[in-house]
């Protein structure tokens, strides 16, 4: 009996602990969270400084790119399960590469090898999110939306090398940091955030996707090394509180 008596105690507690939502009312929610995103179909074509023999390596497939995102949204409780809100982010998306290298041997017998590492696509946008909430409860909720992307910066990082080992003499080594700001870049892309949150005495944990509804990019084919035909592709998982 005590143990029924102090599992009933527990469960109010838990209850009122629980975020009461009020039709009509406003709620400002800041949130911090991680992206985890990638740009769709971004085949790296890796093309090597010119140099005897240097060529294009093989397509090298896009990777998740992990970065952060900062924000906050502006909830209207509509009626006791539905909500609607708006929010503003500073986010930044985009992708990354694995390591690629090229080696050859020319006429002189001088052997090359040609790398690039750490290549990545760093874009940072102004997000701008509307999304309809759905209550199933007073903790956990289920939001769609839509959202745009207003583009502040966008650039292709990476770190070019070339080992040069002849048949006589010392080996030379050179390597160079790029970080090249990007010109063909969509001003604005729209993208279908969904996603789910729990609640628990106004910390709220907040799962989503956005769904790309335009590519980040105005070019199909880029001089710079990559062909793109996908749009901003973003998990974020984000932590929040509401006042």
């Amino acid at each position: 009996m005590k143990k029924i008596v102090l599992l009933i105690l527990c469960i109010l507690c838990l209850g009122n602990a629980w975020a009461q939502k009020r039709v009509g009312q406003f709620s400002f929610i800041p949130r911090v969270g991680l992206n985890l995103s990638n740009l769709g179909k971004a085949d790296g074509f890796v093309v090597y400084p010119t140099s005897p023999g240097a060529g294009t390596a093989d397509a090298n497939h896009s990777k998740t790119l992990p970065d952060f995102m900062i924000g906050g949204d502006v909830e209207y409780q509509i009626t006791s399960p539905l909500a609607i809100s708006l929010g503003a982010f500073y986010s930044r998306q985009g992708c990354r590469w694995a390591d690629d290298s090229e080696s050859y041997t020319d006429n002189d017998k001088t052997k090359w090898t040609n790398s690039i590492q750490d290549q990545a696509i760093n874009l940072q946008y102004i997000n701008v999110p509307v999304s309809a909430k759905l209550y199933i409860n007073d903790f956990f909720a289920v939001h769609a939306g839509v959202q745009a992307g207003f583009l502040l910066d966008g650039r292709d990082k990476f770190v070019s090398s070339e080992l040069m080992e002849p048949k006589e003499g010392d080996k030379t080594f050179k390597s160079e940091k790029y970080n090249e700001k990007m010109q063909d870049l969509n001003s604005i892309v729209w993208s279908i955030p969904i996603g789910a949150s729990l609640e628990y005495e106004n910390v709220i944990v907040d799962a989503r996707y956005n769904i790309p509804l335009s590519r980040f990019s105005n070019e199909k084919t880029h001089t710079d090394g990559y062909v793109s035909t996908g749009g901003n592709r973003v998990w974020t998982i984000s932590v929040g509180y509401r006042f």
